[in-house]
C-alpha cells in the first residue's frame, strides 16, 4: 500500500499481524489486496469418523491440473456436494479404499448422477520426487504439490443405502 497520511503505517501494522495470526494470507497486488482465508478443517478430518455426503458424481479425464495431479495422474472421479455440507471443499476426489471393498466402477456406475458417499476424509501427503527426469507441480515454494487427498468412499449409492 501507499502511504498517504503520517500515522497510517503505523496503525496499519497491528491489524495485519493480526489476520497473519489468525492464518489469513495477505498479498498486495499494485493498488489492490487480496486477502485469502483458509477453509475451516471439517471436524471428520480430526475424529476420523465416516461421514456421508452426497453430489454429483463427475468422470475427470487426465489433464495437466494440479486437481488430477492430485488425484494420482489418471482418470478418476469427483464428488460436487449439495450446498449442505459446511467445512468441506465444493468438489472432492473420491478414492477407493485400500481394502478395494469398491473400486473404481462403483463410482462410474453414478457418474452424471446424483448417489451419496460413506467414507472418511483423506489428507494430502508429500510428493518426493524419485527420478530426475519427472514432471511434477510445483507450489509457491518451488516444492512438489502433495497428493492423495479427497474423499475415501467406503460405500457409494443412495441416502438410505449408504447411511
Amino acid at each position: 500500500y501507499t502511504r498517504t497520511r503520517a500515522g497510517e503505517e503505523a496503525m496499519a501494522r497491528p491489524r495485519f499481524a493480526a489476520l497473519a495470526a489468525a492464518g489469513v494470507a495477505l498479498l498486495c497486488v499494485g493498488a489492490i489486496m487480496l486477502i485469502a482465508s483458509p477453509a475451516p478443517a471439517p471436524q471428520a478430518a480430526v475424529s476420523g469418523a465416516a461421514v456421508v455426503v452426497c453430489g454429483s458424481i463427475q468422470h475427470k479425464s487426465w489433464s495437466k491440473t494440479p486437481e488430477s495431479w492430485d488425484a494420482g495422474g489418471s482418470d478418476y472421479y469427483t464428488i460436487t456436494l449439495d450446498g449442505a455440507h459446511a467445512g468441506f471443499d465444493e468438489s472432492m476426489i473420491l478414492r477407493t479404499p485400500a481394502d478395494e471393498s469398491i473400486g473404481a466402477s462403483s463410482f462410474a456406475q453414478w457418474a452424471g448422477k446424483h448417489a451419496c458417499a460413506k467414507g472418511t476424509l483423506a489428507e494430502s501427503q508429500p510428493w518426493v520426487q524419485t527420478h530426475p527426469w519427472e514432471q511434477f507441480p510445483v507450489g509457491a515454494g518451488g516444492q512438489p504439490l502433495p497428493r492423495g487427498s479427497g474423499f475415501v468412499a467406503a460405500a457409494i449409492g443412495r441416502l438410505k443405502d449408504v447411511q
